[in-house]
């Protein structure tokens, strides 16, 4: 480009047309006073001896114009670096490209209107190639590098050696500790409050509730500015407009008026009934609380539109913000859309770092501030640099800044910078109007602009900025990659919505017997239906004093039991930094979960259901071969018997028909015994689940 443009990048003033080529400049009709120019053997000495290289800069001056060159241009290759990152960053880059299409292909020449269309394509592909691609392959690395600082500083840099499967069963569990079981709000007694109550938590109620909140939205965008109507007042003084409006603006906005009671009467009605139904459980609720709020302030600004609206004690503006409060019932909507919700939740998990990330910006912008107020607070105002845009203040220079953070035309503040003619380089004119000594005057600086220019949008535009990107795209990506594995936030929430009909007082534990009935009820992917014994002795649950079971363990079985690859891997086929990393990620969990539920850490374990069903299994074979032995003790009695009956056949004593019967019924008795005990035995091991006292049966 400077091999190119070198000498190219200056035209003359505007309304001094030139000749852009010889045969214009032949056939060229010049002014009365270079009347002596039509002599072509002039033109030699007038534009040099090499007629190749045309002075038009020296023509320009003859005809009482001034050559100037660009702000921006390509004379050396610094310059030509400043105009291309001008470029890159879309600020400016228009007239960039117009000047290399518009100038002239001959040295020095005078550019005019597109006579080198041919750069078109370069400025094209510079475009495509270095701000589509470079730049944004740039910020590609940054929020890279900063995801992977992010995550060794949190220490969840630990993932790096884990596997997809496992990465997301450690993200998951972390989520475990988020919720807790909530108290039932139990339905009242009185027929009047259970009436409301069953009104406030009906599905269809609030399905009402959210289409006239849709209905209030429209009608919120239906206002409008009027046009201003002009006419003329005719003899008895009436205006007549020049043209009838389309639309009666005070028919309009007193039917907007009217719908804006009704839909607040509709809210105030809605949260009267949720009040009484649900009692003070009403506030328990952010999104109720949220919903009162507007309602007060809704009701607060009918009340000062009526009764102040025409006041001179009340401020017009104080008005429009409180109609402005209107626009929050359309932030309910969040709370029935579940896309808007996932959305709201990565931005509300990102504050934490987008606050870190502002502090490193206002240090950026302190710091260049007080730079930017010792160089540049005396430049004079010109083009982009006026009473309001300047570095004459703190505050200004903060201002200017923050706008130069988006890199919102920053080649305009540039450009009267770095301007170092026409000005007084010994003084410059104070706020009073008086000349005041300064070593600089009130001229720009060239070098001194650039670099400062360069380094802060290097630092702000093109990293800080960026990480807020960074930081937005992790938080949305994990709550996206949480759909993808098959559990949700949603999934939780349903969780503890069946757990409260369990556990009504919030307790966190509930009965082992309910809990083959709570798996059952659960929907997918954490249900598990009957019958489900053998899965919850698969879940070796604990099991604490009372035969009860804490939410936190049923629900930790539940998601390993959907995520198969649950990173429980062999122990022997992992490399030591995959080993280490597998058990720090389990303390971090462990210590999270003890935060999160301290009263499970001073319960006592008693057993677990693997136990429980080991404990019964080898009772029953304790049972069973308790009743071989005595089945065995049985068989050797009623052999002893028989051969007791054959010792007292070969007696005189008795006849045989009364020892044969004796015989029968001593038989008969023992295989009786030996056959109820038998049906016994099988009855009981054919039996599977719980039973009421919380035994396991296989």
């Amino acid at each position: 480009m400077v091999k190119v443009f070198k000498g190219n990048t200056s035209d003359c003033s505007a309304g001094v047309p030139l000749p852009s080529n010889l045969s214009e400049l032949v056939n060229y009709k010049f002014p009365p006073t270079l009347v002596d120019c039509e002599n072509k053997n002039l033109l030699s000495p007038l534009l040099g001896n090499d007629t190749a290289l045309w002075h038009w800069a020296r023509l320009c001056m003859l005809m009482g114009g001034e050559w100037n060159r660009f702000p921006i241009h390509f004379d050396n290759f610094l310059a030509g670096y400043l105009a291309l990152y001008q470029t890159a960053t879309f600020e400016g880059w228009m007239e960039v490209m117009q000047w290399g299409v518009d100038h002239n292909p001959d040295p020095g020449g005078q550019p005019d209107r597109e006579l080198s269309l041919y750069w078109y394509i370069y400025f094209m592909g510079f475009i495509i190639f270095g701000a589509f691609f470079t730049l944004n392959l740039f910020i590609g690395v940054i929020i890279d590098n900063f995801n992977v600082l992010k995550k060794k500083y949190d220490g969840s840099y630990l993932a790096m050696f884990l596997t997809d499967g496992q990465r997301h069963y450690y993200n998951t569990l972390k989520k475990l500790g988020n919720k807790k079981p909530q108290k039932t709000i139990r339905r009242p007694k009185t027929k009047f409050q259970a009436f409301f109550f069953d009104v406030a938590t009906n599905t269809k109620f609030e399905l009402a509730i959210t289409f006239v909140i849709f209905l209030n939205m429209i009608a919120m965008m239906i206002d409008y500015e009027p046009a201003t109507i002009y006419g003329t007042m005719n003899v008895t003084g009436e205006f007549m407009p020049d043209r009838e409006p389309p639309i009666d603006y005070a028919v309009l906005s007193a039917t907007l008026d009217s719908l804006n009671i009704a839909f607040t009467v509709i809210f105030v009605v809605e949260a009267a009934i949720k009040i009484i139904g649900l009692r003070l459980h009403y506030f328990r609720r952010a999104w109720n609380v949220f919903d009162f709020v507007i309602v007060l302030l809704s009701v607060l600004g009918i009340i000062i539109d009526t009764m102040f609206g025409g006041s001179a004690f009340i401020s017009p503006t104080l008005l429009r913000v409180v109609r402005v409060f209107r626009i929050g019932r359309v932030i309910r909507l969040v709370k029935a859309a579940k896309g808007l919700r996932k959305l709201l939740f990565a931005l509300i998990i990102s504050v934490p770092a987008l606050f870190n990330i502002a502090t490193l910006l206002f240090l950026f912008m302190f710091i260049f501030a007080v730079v930017g107020m010792t160089f540049f607070m005396h430049v004079r105002h010109k083009d982009a640099l006026d009473e309001t845009v300047n570095f004459e203040t703190f505050g200004r220079s903060m201002i200017l800044l923050f706008r130069l953070s988006t890199s919102g035309g920053w080649n305009d503040v540039l450009y009267p910078l770095m301007d170092e003619t026409d000005c007084n380089t010994t003084h410059y004119i104070d706020s009073l109007g008086v000349p005041q000594p300064n070593p600089g005057g009130d001229c720009g600086d060239v070098s001194i602009a650039v670099a400062f220019f360069l380094f802060y949008l290097f630092a702000t535009f093109m990293i800080i900025i960026n990480m807020y990107i960074a930081v937005i795209l992790e938080n949305f990506n994990q709550a996206h990659e949480q759909e993808e594995i098959g559990i949700t936030e949603d999934d939780f929430d349903a969780f503890y919505v069946i757990w409260e009909k369990y556990d009504p007082h919030a307790t966190q534990y509930i009965k082992l017997e309910y809990i083959p009935d709570f798996l059952s009820e659960l929907d997918s992917p954490l249900g598990v239906q009957k019958p489900n014994g053998m899965a919850i002795v698969a879940f070796n649950l604990p099991i604490v004093e009372g035969d009860r079971i804490h939410c936190l363990d049923v629900l930790m079985a539940l998601v390993k039991r959907v995520l198969v690859h649950s990173g429980d891997e062999d122990q022997t086929k992992m490399s030591e930094e995959h080993r280490d990393a597998n058990e720090k990620l389990k303390q971090q969990i462990a210590d999270k979960y003890k935060s999160a539920f301290p009263q499970r850490q001073n319960v006592k374990v008693v057993s677990t259901t693997m136990q429980r069903k080991k404990e019964d299994v080898a009772a029953k074979t304790l049972q069973r071969a308790w009743r071989k032995h005595k089945m065995k003790q049985n068989i050797l009695r009623i052999k002893e018997l028989a051969l007791e009956t054959q010792t007292e056949s070969r007696r005189p004593s008795g006849t045989f028909a009364n020892i044969k019967e004796s015989i029968k019924e001593r038989l008969g008795s023992a295989l009786s015994r030996f056959s109820l005990r038998r049906a016994s035995t099988r009855s009981v091991d054919s039996r599977d689940g719980l039973s009421p006292k919380g035994k396991l049966h296989a």
